[in-house]
């Protein structure tokens, strides 16, 4: 088991998608059911309106702190110097589970493995927003009826941060599983 890292990002630098609700208010779950966990209800207020909480796996974390985007965006990023304990790494290895939250994580890694830096990218995110709308059309029925004894796992959410000229950054990038 490992703990998640907190961050705030100001709303002027998030971005994302969310096919199941408001973005903002989905990260704000999850913190929140997150820091429930692991700490008193009197330490779980957030900074304040303008920035939302963004979880980060630890490799993730460490990485952000060590790179030049962190200190070109450190007004608009900021390390909460918080954790959340009792995740676990799945046999995908960028997707993570806890027991008591509602969704599985699925992160960028900053490792190699089978010869290539695990990142997450806007692209690949976005083809699970894209697989969650297929899934709640006509057609996501049909395929559902034909294939009664298969499920289809979602990722509807995704977030990362922009950075000062605007582009996605792969690294903090996150995506909500089921």
């Amino acid at each position: 088991q490992f703990s998640i890292e907190w961050f705030a990002v100001h709303s002027s630098h998030l971005v994302g998608e969310s096919e199941i609700g408001d973005l903002s208010d989905k990260l704000k779950q999850l913190y929140s059911n997150s820091v429930k966990i692991a700490k008193e209800p009197s330490e779980i207020q957030f900074i304040d309106k303008q920035w939302v909480p963004f979880p980060m796996h630890p490799l993730q974390a460490k990485a952000w702190r060590d790179s030049q985007q962190a200190l070109s965006l450190n007004e608009v990023v900021k390390d909460l110097a918080l954790s959340s304990p009792g995740w676990t790494a799945t046999s995908s290895s960028r997707a993570i589970y806890h027991p008591q939250q509602a969704w599985m994580l699925k992160v960028s890694l900053p490792v190699k493995l089978t010869n290539s830096l695990r990142l997450l990218s806007s692209k690949e995110a976005k083809r699970g927003i894209q697989f969650s709308q297929l899934l709640n059309s006509e057609n996501g029925a049909e395929l559902r009826q034909r294939l009664p004894n298969s499920y289809f796992i979602e990722e509807p959410l995704w977030a990362s941060i922009n950075d000062i000229d605007g582009e996605v950054l792969d690294l903090p990038l996150i995506s909500f599983r089921e």
